[in-house]
């Protein structure tokens, strides 16, 4: 995706005693998905 513009997600997720159990990298496309953000 070099030179096209994205979103990259880095995602921990982790056990109930806070040990990691894995670790997700992701680029997300621009033209697929929304972002709404309502500010009060």
């Amino acid at each position: 995706m070099e030179g096209r513009p994205a979103l990259l997600l880095r995602r921990l997720n982790y056990d109930q005693h806070g040990r990691i159990l894995d670790y997700d990298i992701e680029y997300w496309r621009h033209d697929s998905l929304r972002i709404e953000v309502d500010t009060h």
